[in-house]
């Protein structure tokens, strides 16, 4: 998988804006080499980071935490709050100028990310990997 990974992205690296690289993650390999069966796939998944104190139960149908006695919400990996963690950090770090742009807006005005994005996608369909999926652009037009 690393070797494949590696050629796939690689045919971007040499048309990718200054400051931006591949990264091959480290993937280690699998015990089992039965193939997986999404029908018996688990109704939970869990996500947690350092410094949490719990891992976040999703339920993996609808992207919500199953929490036992409230409603289900969004979970803190949803694009809406990782959309916000990125508004407050930039605050912190460079000021407003982002304050009140949609979430579209925010990355069309990463210019660098993409050209970057642009270029990895150009390298998979020349090098016969198939195309990037696009999600509805509605699902990029909320603002906080």
């Amino acid at each position: 998988i690393n070797a494949e990974y590696g050629e796939r992205a690689g045919g971007s690296e040499g048309h990718l804006p200054e400051g931006y690289r591949v990264n091959a993650p480290i993937l280690l390999p699998v015990s089992g080499v039965e193939p997986r069966s999404t029908s018996k796939a688990s109704n939970f998944c869990f996500n947690w980071t350092y410094g949490d104190l719990k891992p976040e139960p999703i339920k993996t149908l609808c992207g919500r935490v199953d929490n036992i006695n409230e409603l289900a919400t969004p979970s803190r990996l949803c694009k809406k709050a990782l959309f916000q963690t990125f508004l407050d950090t930039y605050q912190k770090l460079r000021g407003d100028a982002m304050k009140g742009l949609t979430y579209r807006e925010c990355k069309d005005a990463a210019v660098g990310y993409g050209e970057a994005k642009a270029a990895l996608i150009t390298a998979f369909k020349e090098g016969g990997y198939g195309y990037w999926v696009h999600k509805p652009d509605d699902l990029s037009s909320f603002a906080l």
